[in-house]
């Protein structure tokens, strides 16, 4: 599904992780789809605005090919990515999936997770984010507002009636934990 605010998604996880003051940034979109080219693409202009280029971690296409039988090489590929990266170093994964298959590779590898390398994930997926391993930070999409927003922009169109607008991604929602 496209979302209106992933190129949004990704200049708040610039801005967000510049405010932390990071000086390392590197960015995890190894989908290639169109939400992920829009959050990768937003926060590429926003560091670049501020002086700043991210690292890469993985190239697009590169989970694509785990559903090919190559697993364990991609994981070796993602582990070897890691070892090269400056630290400490803010990573921008572009859903909270990738975030969290990231912290348990690193975490596995030795690193730690947020001292080694500071993970920020999209989509604010409570369950992904208070499951992990470390408890991940997440751009919140605001997903279920979009929802009823959708639902009430096609009702204002069956009766003729105009659209509202629709809702931005909010601020940056920080890790918690279930109790």
């Amino acid at each position: 599904m496209r979302h209106q605010g992933d190129r949004e998604a990704g200049r708040i996880a610039a801005r967000y992780l510049i405010a932390q003051e990071h000086s390392a940034f590197a960015l995890f979109a190894p989908s290639d789809n169109e939400y992920t080219r829009l959050r990768a693409e937003g926060f590429r202009t926003e560091l670049a605005r501020r002086g700043h280029e991210p690292f890469t971690v993985g190239e697009p296409g590169l989970l694509n090919s785990m559903h090919n039988g190559k697993v364990e090489e991609n994981i070796g590929i993602l582990v070897a990515r890691l070892a090269q990266m400056p630290r400490p170093c803010a990573i921008f994964a572009v859903d909270d999936l990738r975030s969290a298959l990231l912290c348990r590779l690193a975490l596995e590898a030795g690193y730690r997770v947020p001292a080694d390398f500071a993970l920020l994930g999209v989509d604010d997926n409570r369950f992904i984010c208070e499951n992990a391993p470390v408890p991940l930070s997440s751009v919140a999409l605001g997903s279920r507002e979009i929802g009823r927003r959708a639902a009430e922009r096609l009702t204002a169109f069956i009766e003729g009636e105009t659209f509202p607008p629709l809702c931005p991604p909010r601020v940056l929602v920080p890790p918690r934990r279930c109790r």
